[in-house]
């Protein structure tokens, strides 16, 4: 269960970051990141500048999600299979 919280926690401190609420500004972030790219004019006259940061956002919270299902899954069969 704690794997699946990982994306739920990485989403929260993202949002966090990027209202200004989260890790302070000299740390890296991704939520920092991304706020710095919508709060530049960069934004409108070159969008993908931002979208790297968007897209590891996006990938890594996929990631863990799949490899907390994964793993979930696993753990539900072995305990079947041992039941049995």
């Amino acid at each position: 269960q704690a794997a699946l919280l990982v994306p739920a926690f990485m989403l929260a401190e993202v949002t966090l970051s990027f209202v200004g609420l989260g890790v302070s500004e000299p740390r890296p972030s991704w939520g920092n990141m991304l706020a710095d790219v919508a709060r530049s004019s960069m934004l409108f006259e070159h969008p993908w500048l931002g979208a790297p940061a968007f897209l590891l956002v996006v990938v890594t919270l996929l990631y863990h999600q799949m490899l907390g299902g994964g793993w979930r899954l696993s753990r539900e069969s072995r305990h079947a299979v041992l039941k049995n």
